[in-house]
């Protein structure tokens, strides 16, 4: 089950034309796969402003991500406030519910999941606005770097890479962590960069094979890159190929269960400063066997 709220601060003395604007505006989410309810909630109100909250629960992220890619999501975005809307209204602690829809009770039965997504709350309270903001930016600036989108819009590195256009992007389970890096280190001359919030480590070589024990993955070699790797913390692993600075740019990004990167891995370069072709067809034959649409 995924859950994507959104808050608001509404100014003093704008609560009314803010709860209209809800309460007359179209909706599509009945049409949409997945979709369990609705709610909008009306919350404290302080000195200059009364929080408000909405609530769209999914019956898991692909259904909620489904409806940010959807030809309805961007209806919905744009819509006038024309068409009034069914509401009910409870009362219910400390807020009140403004507006609530649906799905009719056979198909939210239906629908029911029969496991609760665990991942962190901040990944699964990505606000449906935010997103659509968040992908817009991406969509004009597919060559941000995703360490600064994330930190100045306080998401998770994650976030801002499932946020590319999706032409630009493939992500697969993190389980896979062991073969994707087997299959790196057959590539030959790769880039491996570490980029954290006090510095940005690049290595430039042959990944070693590595083997997987005591509960890391080691990369064991007396010089060169060698080290430990806690691959049971990935949670997936995202194939990303978009322009950079002027140039086609190709690499994985292993990403933590915290939404975090922990490393990424540039296929290498020629002479002219262009993807070394061999490497890019291993990195797209990868993809299409680890990564998903």
């Amino acid at each position: 089950m995924l859950i994507a709220m959104n808050r608001f601060q509404v100014k003093t003395g704008s609560e009314k034309a803010f709860e209209t604007v809800w309460a007359t505006r179209e909706s599509y989410l009945g049409n949409m796969a997945g979709f369990v309810e609705f709610h909008l909630l009306k919350g404290p109100v302080a000195d200059d402003h009364t929080l408000y909250s909405s609530h769209t629960t999914w019956v898991d992220k692909a259904a909620f991500e489904a409806w940010t890619r959807s030809e309805e999501f961007r209806r919905a975005m744009l819509a006038p406030t024309t068409k009034p809307a069914k509401a009910s209204i409870w009362a219910i602690p400390s807020s009140r519910v403004l507006r609530s829809s649906r799905a009719s009770a056979s198909r939210a039965r239906r629908l029911r999941p029969r496991a609760v997504d665990s991942r962190p709350a901040k990944e699964l309270t990505m606000l449906s606005t935010d997103l659509a903001d968040l992908r817009a930016h991406m969509a004009q600036n597919p060559g941000a770097v995703i360490e600064d989108v994330a930190r100045e819009r306080k998401l998770s590195p994650r976030a801002v890479i499932e946020a590319l256009p999706p032409e630009m992007v493939r992500i697969g389970r993190g389980d896979a962590f062991a073969e994707a890096m087997q299959d790196v280190a057959q590539w030959g001359e790769v880039t491996l960069i570490v980029h954290t919030d006090d510095a940005i480590f690049e290595f430039t070589g042959e990944i070693p094979a590595g083997e997987i024990g005591r509960g890391y993955f080691n990369l064991m070699r007396p010089k060169g890159l060698h080290g430990h790797l806690r691959h049971e913390r990935c949670d997936a692993i995202a194939f990303v190929e978009r322009p950079f600075m002027g140039k086609s740019s190709a690499f994985i990004a292993f990403i933590n269960i915290d939404g975090g990167i922990m490393f990424k891995v540039f296929v290498g370069r020629d002479e002219a400063r262009a993807l070394r072709q061999d490497q890019l067809a291993r990195f797209h034959a990868m993809a299409q066997r680890i990564g998903a649409k």
